[in-house]
């Protein structure tokens, strides 16, 4: 992946490392407008709202996620991912590369 400012509307596919753990997920948005305002304060700080997977949590999780914290993978490489049960991808799939434009944050 390039480095360039990343496209993170939903769904923004991504990759993190937590605890020992390789971690998958995608924004998603609340289908409650009563949620709307929420969500508009963590995008402007830098934070999206997710549903992430990994073989500790296979099912899936809601939760958020500092754009500084994740790697965005495509589309693709979440599905392959899903296929192999959510466990690390053989090229880490840029693991430890972020996108320009982004960087730790004070929340």
């Amino acid at each position: 992946m390039s480095d360039h400012i990343i496209e993170w509307d939903p769904p923004f596919y991504f990759v993190a490392r937590w605890e020992g753990l390789t971690i998958y997920g995608h924004r998603i948005d609340s289908p409650y407008e009563e949620d709307q305002e929420y969500m508009r304060t963590l995008a402007a700080r830098g934070v999206i709202y997710t549903e992430s997977f990994s073989v500790a949590c296979p099912q899936g999780e809601l939760g958020s996620w500092g754009l500084h914290q994740v790697t965005a993978i495509s589309k693709e490489q979440f599905e392959e991912a899903r296929r192999r049960q959510w466990s690390d991808a053989p090229d880490g799939f840029g693991l430890g590369r972020k996108a320009s434009g982004w960087g730790p944050r004070s929340l």
